[in-house]
């Protein structure tokens, strides 16, 4: 995304890039109680998403 430092027109026209990143990891187990509970347990920061989908087999 590329947007300008002085909206107001004024000045020189400088830029600045900002790039908004999104990492994604997928991990499969073979889930059993034990395991979702120590799933459960990983402390996760506030700005952090994450999906857990459980597909039965």
């Amino acid at each position: 995304l590329t947007t300008r430092k002085s909206p107001d027109g004024e000045g020189k026209a400088s830029w600045e890039r900002y790039e908004m990143r999104i990492h994604k990891r997928m991990i499969d187990l073979g889930i059993d109680e034990r395991a979702l509970r120590l799933v459960m347990r990983v402390p996760i920061p506030e700005n952090l998403n994450i999906e857990i989908e459980m597909i039965g087999t």
